[in-house]
């Protein structure tokens, strides 16, 4: 999978916020730029969460965090 996101949204496999745009609007789903906020304020946790679970060191842990931080910036 060459460390790339594989979800596929609006004929998208790396979405942007304007291919997450386009799929709520057509299916009608109110309030969405909020969910994908509290979904990224969330995300953007990792890193204490795993401190928390005694993971922070991992190898995979900082794969995690890098992955999520680079979904992130597309979704801005």
């Amino acid at each position: 999978m060459n460390a790339y996101h594989t979800t596929d949204i609006a004929g998208s496999g790396n979405p942007q916020l304007k291919d997450i745009r386009r799929v709520a609007e057509s299916c009608g789903i109110k309030g969405w730029r909020d969910m994908l906020e509290e979904v990224r304020s969330a995300t953007r946790q990792w890193g204490r969460i795993a401190g928390e679970v005694g993971i922070a060191s991992s190898e995979e842990s900082r794969r995690i965090g890098k992955t999520l931080a680079e979904i992130g910036q597309h979704l801005r």
